[in-house]
């Protein structure tokens, strides 16, 4: 396997756990010790600490989605029109 294909199926597993199991930095670096040792592929660098940045990468990429969608959730919200059963 080569080292996109690694990276693709690390955060395959990844976002296959269960939400609650993989909001945090510490349960990716624990998950990526776990998975690691399955993903073979070729790198200069130590793998658990590789697929820990992939999905270290991907939470910080689903946080930031999260937060800008909140924030439009938010600006949405305030544009509402006010209506006769509000007043």
């Amino acid at each position: 396997m080569d080292k996109v294909e690694a990276r693709e199926e690390a955060i395959r597993l990844w976002r296959a756990l269960p939400a609650q199991q993989r909001r945090t930095h510490q349960q990716a670096t624990a998950f990526a010790k776990t998975i690691a040792p399955l993903l073979d592929f070729d790198t200069l660098g130590d793998h658990d600490k590789v697929v820990e940045g992939w999905l270290q990468q991907d939470l910080m990429a689903t946080d930031e989605a999260a937060r800008r969608f909140s924030e439009k959730l938010a600006a949405a919200k305030k544009r509402e029109p006010v209506t006769a059963a509000s007043e």
